[in-house]
């Protein structure tokens, strides 16, 4: 009886969560030769710049195609089909939650031709009628943070305003409580790499703030969003961190507040003190997999390899 209970309390305070949602990106497109013709059958090979991870499909019988749960990142993207040269697009840019598209337009000729064109980012999302804004890295390191609290940035989008009644107990001051659109705190929706991070106890507020230095980006959803976050209906703040490379890198800092600059007031004799140290540090780079080898006896022809597990 009190396991079942367990569990029924469990379901009560977390069934409204909804894992694995879009943390992610999508690239979509149409394939056609010169002529506007749709070329069906081509494979489309886009390839992260930065981790060598590589994602293929095929045009379908309309010359559309279309790649989704793509980590963010900048990718090369090329069409290929037995006939045509092959078309590479560089530099495409995918965000967090983004759906881009790019085309492609095949010219007769050999396979192993390549023609490379240099992606431009569009100035209209064609694929989508969500309002939305990207905070990227540059904005999330750069712009001042109290507390370095990257929570606070969302009162900068346009429509959320912040709750200033709310300021001594941590919420405006915190940045979880902003109001987007008119509707109350607690109906933003928080995601961190598509997982649920609101806090079940505490309407409106995250349940994880993550160290700034871990953030690679972030995007305010404040209409019309898809309807995989649901939940709530104000806003989908949705948090994405770094992931590895193909090199070593890393960050490490230290803010500091003191006294030694400060004014006392008219009344008092003294500055009230301050000491206040903040650092910290990340470290990230690539992950090679660990070779475990059989401890049986290699037969005559076996190789090395033929014996990992």
């Amino acid at each position: 009886m009190r396991v079942t209970r367990f569990v029924m309390l469990f379901t009560l305070l977390w069934g409204g969560s909804v894992l694995a949602q879009s943390a992610s990106a999508s690239l979509t497109g149409l394939v056609k030769d010169t002529s506007g013709a749709i070329l069906p059958g081509a494979t489309i090979t886009a390839r992260n710049v930065a981790t060598n991870e590589v994602r293929t499909t095929v045009s379908n019988t309309e010359g559309l195609y279309r790649l989704t749960s793509l980590p963010r990142g900048t990718y090369e993207v090329k069409a290929e089909v037995q006939g045509f040269k092959t078309v590479s697009q560089s530099d495409v840019l995918l965000t967090v939650g983004d759906t881009v598209r790019a085309d492609f337009e095949l010219s007769v000729g050999q396979l192993s031709e390549t023609v490379n064109v240099s992606s431009q980012a569009s100035l209209v999302n064609t694929e989508e009628g969500r309002i939305s804004n990207l905070v990227d890295e540059k904005r999330v390191s750069e712009l001042p943070l109290n507390g370095r609290n990257v929570m606070q940035l969302i009162e900068l989008q346009p429509g959320a305003t912040s709750n200033p009644g709310n300021a001594v107990l941590g919420g405006s001051a915190g940045g979880n409580s902003a109001f987007v659109n008119g509707q109350r705190n607690r109906a933003n929706n928080f995601l961190l790499d598509g997982t649920d991070n609101n806090d079940q106890f505490t309407a409106g507020r995250v349940a994880v703030n993550p160290n700034v230095d871990t953030i690679q980006e972030f995007r305010v959803s404040t209409n019309n969003f898809s309807a995989e976050f649901g939940r709530n209906s104000s806003s989908v703040v949705n948090v994405v961190t770094k992931s590895g490379s193909n090199i070593f890198h890393g960050t490490a800092f230290e803010f500091l507040r003191n006294d030694s600059l400060d004014a006392r007031t008219v009344f008092a004799r003294d500055v009230d003190p301050l000491k206040f140290n903040q650092f910290g540090g990340t470290l990230g780079g690539p992950i090679n997999g660990t070779r475990c080898f059989s401890s049986r006896p290699m037969k005559g022809s076996e190789s090395p390899a033929a014996r990992r597990c």
